[in-house]
């Protein structure tokens, strides 16, 4: 069961069509992991975390093996992202547009191509809503889960980075 953004691109992706997540699952095998998804996909979304094994992941070769015309997201982390290869890539008209939520530095330079190009929309890192009374509810859901001896939900693990 997926919960949350995941979820709801999903959703949207089964009413589009041909779509594809860069997870961790798929990503953990770096570009040969992606190939098989890519090469039928019209939208990449990448919500990878920021590791040393995402790290430039998305690069020339990955964006090349999507189909010309594909579109790029990107809410996981800037650093999933090789920002020169992405930009050549809509310059040449591989990739049609990139909506891009996170940034390799944050804030973006105001200097940075990304601001002027006009096949990239920067959204302010703001890829979900929260909720007061769900984050509430989950809050109070984890106090019960430790008072209880039971693992709380959504734990990050510095070991891996998320």
């Amino acid at each position: 069961m997926q919960i949350g953004l995941s979820a709801e691109i999903q959703n949207g992706c089964t009413a589009i069509g041909r779509c594809a997540f860069c997870c961790w699952q798929n990503a953990g095998h770096g570009a040969a992991g992606l190939a098989p998804f890519l090469s039928d996909c019209n939208i990449l979304i990448c919500l990878l975390p920021g590791t040393p094994a995402t790290e430039d992941l998305i690069d020339g070769k990955v964006l090349r093996l999507l189909p010309k015309g594909a579109a790029f997201i990107n809410l996981g982390r800037g650093s999933n992202v090789v920002d020169e290869d992405l930009l050549a890539a809509l310059d040449d008209g591989h990739i049609r547009h990139a909506v891009l939520d996170v940034f390799r530095t944050e804030p973006l330079p105001s200097e940075h191509a990304y601001w002027r190009h006009p096949k990239v929309t920067i959204t302010p890192h703001n890829s979900s809503a929260t909720n007061p009374g769900t984050a509430a509810q989950q809050v109070a859901e984890n106090i019960r889960r430790v008072l209880a001896g039971e693992s709380p939900f959504n734990l990050v693990n510095p070991l891996v980075g998320y």
